[in-house]
């Protein structure tokens, strides 16, 4: 029984670790999709948050991938980078 039980947690465990690169996989690709954005129409990391209503350190955050925008947030960056979501998002 302890056997099996180290086993299902070692499969549990990569499992997550699956799923969590996926997921950092696909932040990453928005930051750098929203960098691009960014980098096309010449604004700096600064002029987007401020824009957008947020702090720049959270911004800059995004484009790292290191952090997830709200919804509304997103609106606010797509809007301020004259891009449709769908030109940031990697799905």
């Amino acid at each position: 029984m302890d056997i099996l039980y180290q086993l299902a947690s070692l499969i549990l465990e990569q499992h997550c670790n699956t799923m969590y690169n996926k997921h950092m996989g696909s932040q990453i690709q928005f930051g750098k999709n929203i960098r691009i954005a960014r980098n096309k129409i010449g604004l700096t990391q600064k002029q987007v948050a401020y824009k957008a209503g947020v702090h720049t350190n959270y911004y800059a955050r995004a484009e790292r991938g290191e952090e997830t925008l709200s919804m509304k947030t997103l609106k606010a960056v797509c809007k301020v980078l004259k891009v449709k979501s769908s030109d940031i998002l990697d799905f």
